[in-house]
């Protein structure tokens, strides 16, 4: 067997790892770590297994920690909504592969250094705010600490201008440093762009200082980034809509086809994105009864069902009282009570049901339960084979993992 195919093994039984903390069963879930970690230990002796180690380790902590809580500055200029109402939602697959994490990693270790040669080129930069002694925050009024951004630092002495200026720096691959380097910045990455007039807003100063290292060759590529009228507005604007809705916008994608999403993203993601599958994890940020508290500051969550105020941890845990925000779901909404959404698909009828409430004989299905049947496209809503198995024995349809989880403790 090929270093390749080990590899494969051990992350197909993270993949059942990363699925089961999603669901909730964080005992399960250890499991497959561990079983992970045998299969490494017995079988991949021909080749380093503390490479198997390294990966399992940065995956897990991935997995155990919830997502960022609000909508970043980083985010609000990204040219598709979709995408970022369904980040804010915690709503689309999560990205854990160790080597994607260790490269996110790597462009802060690329930051400090980009720091390091500014200041040895006789600029003064500040990467802790004076007043706040804290690094640079900003959280604008009116969204309850809901939208904000942390910025990389403040730089004077540059040879453009004698003035302040919002530091912002990013490392890039070759072929992306190339094309910034061709198109500018606002044409590069409208995201880019707009984090930066979001910070020279945000911090009152007149101009960004763009920095962008080439993670092949260390070339820099450099620019001033002046305010643009009416795009701090905008962006203003577009973040309480998105803080607001219940309902994905429309994508700005113009196919299915497009090489953004279907080149870059797996099958699940697309499905997922698209809204032909439910999200993977049933949590507070895409239930019913979760919602944003606007007043105040802090990025508080409220759960309309219970009163309480939700910390971070508490939102991506969820509860058995999980009822799907009826946009996630294709269907047609019948009536909607405090422990119960009836909906009609293709002229069947059901009920997106708390816990407690659950009976498929009824067509009354928790929210995990419809995640197993959106992953399976719905066919098995009308399977008489589905349906004799629940009159028969109250049987339930669960994601693989579940049952797999299942035979296993008999």
């Amino acid at each position: 067997m090929t270093k390749n195919k080990y590899l494969e093994k051990c992350r197909a039984f993270m993949a059942r790892a990363n699925r089961l903390f999603n669901l909730g069963f964080r005992s399960e879930a250890s499991y497959y770590q561990m079983e992970a970690k045998n299969y490494a230990a017995s079988e991949f002796k021909p080749f380093n297994t503390t490479e198997i180690e390294i990966d399992i380790a940065i995956e897990m902590e991935t997995l155990m920690i919830a997502p960022r809580g609000h909508l970043g500055f980083s985010v609000i200029g990204n040219k598709d909504a979709r995408t970022t109402w369904l980040q804010w939602r915690w709503s689309l697959p999560r990205e854990i592969e160790a080597r994607k994490q260790r490269i996110f990693k790597l462009g802060h270790i690329l930051e400090t250094e980009v720091i390091n040669i500014l200041r040895l080129s006789g600029t003064t930069i500040l990467e802790i705010d004076p007043v706040t002694q804290t690094q640079w925050q900003f959280t604008p009024d009116g969204f309850g600490g809901h939208f904000g951004g942390s910025m990389d630092g403040a730089i004077q002495g540059l040879a453009e201008t004698p003035d302040w200026a919002v530091l912002e720096v990013k490392g890039l691959k070759e072929q992306a440093w190339k094309l910034l380097k061709k198109e500018g910045l606002k044409n590069f990455s409208p995201a880019y762009w707009g984090q930066c007039q979001c910070y020279i807003a945000a911090s009152g100063m007149a101009i960004a200082f763009f920095i962008a290292y080439n993670k092949n060759t260390s070339e820099i590529y450099t620019e001033i980034v002046h305010t643009e009228a009416y795009a701090w507005a905008g962006y203003l604007s577009r973040a309480e809509n998105l803080i607001t809705r219940e309902d994905a916008p429309p994508s700005a994608f113009p196919s299915r086809d497009y090489f953004e999403i279907k080149r870059y993203k797996n099958k699940e993601y697309q499905a997922v994105y698209w809204g032909e599958q439910l999200p993977p994890k049933a949590h507070c940020r895409n239930c019913l009864k979760g919602c944003p508290i606007l007043e105040g500051s802090g990025g508080k969550w409220a759960c309309k069902r219970s009163g309480e105020v939700l910390p971070i941890a508490r939102q991506w845990e969820g509860c058995k009282h999980h009822l799907w925000l009826t946009s996630f779901i294709q269907a047609s909404v019948i009536n909607i009570s405090d422990d119960s959404v009836e909906y009609n698909m293709n002229g069947k009828s059901f009920h997106n049901s708390s816990e407690p409430l659950s009976d498929p004989k009824k067509q009354l299905y928790t929210s995990n339960e419809l995640i197993a049947y959106s992953q399976g496209g719905w066919i098995l809503f009308d399977d008489d084979n589905v349906k004799r198995l629940q009159d028969e024995f109250n049987a339930r349809i669960l994601p693989t993992t579940q049952t797999v989880n299942t035979e296993r403790s008999r």
